[in-house]
């Protein structure tokens, strides 16, 4: 399991932004509905809805590039997180969406 780090300017991201636009990168597009079964529609719902939660940077395990960590319900009942790697002007480039499932 990931450790994050609380990162303020991504929650001022989420909470300035009205409305989000999506730049799939082109592998994750279909990834996301494959490997965990949430559709890309799907993930993008969570900044639609206004109740997603910015988590922060991952902190471990270690990566080579800077991930940011969302989560929050979708349309569809889902509790997803979200990872992108950089932000610009106000376009999140999604690298991956998946459900939140409960650990026993």
């Amino acid at each position: 399991m990931g450790q994050f780090k609380f990162v303020l300017w991504l929650a001022y991201w989420y909470l300035q932004n009205e409305t989000f636009q999506f730049e799939w990168d082109h592998g994750n597009f279909t990834k996301s509905s494959t490997k965990h079964g949430v559709a890309s529609d799907e993930v993008e719902s969570v900044f639609m809805l206004r109740m997603a939660v910015p988590i922060g940077r991952q902190i471990s395990p270690e990566v080579d590039e800077e991930r940011l960590c969302v989560v929050g319900p979708s349309l569809n009942g889902k509790f997803i997180q979200w990872f992108s790697l950089y932000e610009t002007d106000g376009c999140a480039p999604l690298v991956q969406g998946q459900q939140i499932k409960r650990r026993n």
